[in-house]
């Protein structure tokens, strides 16, 4: 692994299949070796999600961090209230791992699948406003799409169908050398 993890994206509006997604890519690269990071972008205000849980009732109560523990792993959840923070720095907290697939952060320049909505049966599907911004459009590797046709508008990037786990982890690969 080099000095520098490669990071890559997939972005798109809520209700697309984004989690979704990375989950099944995830599993299909953990299955292959590889040791993979996660980060999920919230472009909103973000609060602790699970406050009937332990840790998140501890959180609740004033702790700056709380884990479960078990013989078989860990889950550490952390809850800071902070100035905002690189995405390189959220990368180095992550450790040794191979890639780091991140769930948003639609306006940065990192490679990134851009998923679309369903269009309705409306073809071809069209490039959401935040993906023609010529500093974003020169980083976006593919296009992901939820049902046929796999056409979209005003674009010569490759399109995707959203459960074609084993060819959007190929174009990965090759991305990565």
């Amino acid at each position: 692994m080099s000095a520098e993890v490669p990071v890559i994206s997939f972005a798109g509006f809520k209700h697309t299949g984004k989690t979704t997604l990375i989950s099944k890519l995830v599993a299909a690269m953990s299955a292959r070796g590889w040791r993979v990071g996660c980060i999920k972008h919230d472009g909103h205000d973000f609060s602790y999600q699970k406050p009937d849980a332990d840790t998140g009732i501890f959180l609740d109560s004033g702790a700056t961090v709380s884990m479960v523990v078990s013989s078989t792993g860990h889950v550490l959840s952390e809850w800071r209230r902070q100035e905002q923070v690189t995405l390189n720095e959220w990368v180095a907290r992550l450790g040794s791992v191979d890639l780091v697939i991140v769930e948003g952060y639609k306006e940065l320049p990192i490679p990134k699948w851009i998923l679309l909505e369903d269009n309705e049966g409306d073809p071809p599907y069209k490039l959401p406003y935040f993906s023609k911004n010529p500093d974003i459009l020169g980083h976006i590797r593919g296009i992901i799409v939820p049902a046929p046709p796999l056409k979209v508008a005003d674009t010569s990037l490759p399109v995707y169908h959203r459960d074609n786990i084993l060819g959007i982890l190929s174009a990965i690969e090759v991305m990565m050398g």
